[in-house]
C-alpha cells in the first residue's frame, strides 16, 4: 500500500469512528458488551453457547454465539447443519426458540420463535471445528429480566445456549472514584 492509499484509508477509518461516536452521542445510548465463559449449568459439554452479549445502536440486545462440533474423542462427530438466514450486512442468524426458566434443570417456557429477515442459508460445521459467528437478537427476553433467572436459545436440533437474564443488563457503573477507594 502506498502512502496515498494509507492516507485515504486512515481518513476513512477516522471518519467512521467520528460518525460512530456522533451517532451514539445523538442517540443518547451507552453501548456495552459482555463476554461469557459458557453456560451457567453444570453437567455435560454443551456445543452451542452464547459468547458475547452486547447492546447495539437502536437500543437492541444481540448475542454472538458459537457452535463447537466436538465429541468425547473416541469417535469423530458428524457434520452439523444449522439453518438460518444471512442478513444484508452478511451476518448469519440461526433459527432458534427463545425459552426462560428459574431452574436451569427444570421445565422451560417457550416465549418465541426467533427469526430474522434475510436470505435462507444452512451453515455446515465440520467435525472438530468451531463456528463462532452466529448472531441472534435478544430483545424478546427484556420483559423477563428480574422475573426469571435463565434464558435459552434452542436450535432446531435441540442444542441449547443457556445464559443468565441478568447478563442482559448493562454493566454497573463504578460509583466511587479511585480517590474514594484510596481513602478507605
Amino acid at each position: 500500500m502506498n502512502l496515498s492509499q494509507q492516507h485515504i484509508l486512515s481518513r476513512v477509518v477516522i471518519g467512521g469512528i467520528v460518525l460512530f461516536l456522533t451517532n451514539c452521542a445523538l442517540a443518547g445510548e451507552e453501548l456495552w458488551s459482555r463476554g461469557l465463559l459458557g453456560s451457567p449449568s453444570s453437567g455435560s459439554f454443551r456445543p452451542f453457547n452464547v459468547v458475547i452479549i452486547e447492546s447495539v445502536t437502536g437500543n437492541h440486545l444481540v448475542a454472538t454465539c458459537s457452535y463447537a462440533n466436538y465429541s468425547d474423542g473416541k469417535t469423530s462427530p458428524p457434520l452439523v447443519t444449522v439453518r438460518g438466514v444471512t442478513t444484508k450486512d452478511g451476518k448469519f442468524c440461526p433459527r432458534v426458540s427463545a425459552k426462560i426458566t428459574n431452574d436451569v434443570n427444570g421445565e422451560w417456557k417457550t416465549i418465541g420463535e426467533l427469526g430474522t429477515l434475510g436470505k435462507p442459508l444452512s451453515r455446515r460445521i465440520a467435525a472438530n471445528t468451531v463456528d463462532d459467528s452466529f448472531t441472534i437478537s435478544l430483545d424478546v427476553f427484556r420483559p423477563f429480566i428480574g422475573k426469571f433467572v435463565y434464558g435459552s436459545l434452542v436450535l432446531k436440533s435441540g442444542q441449547a445456549a443457556v445464559f443468565e437474564l441478568k447478563d442482559l443488563l448493562p454493566p454497573e457503573k463504578e460509583t466511587k472514584s479511585r480517590n474514594d477507594l484510596g481513602k478507605r
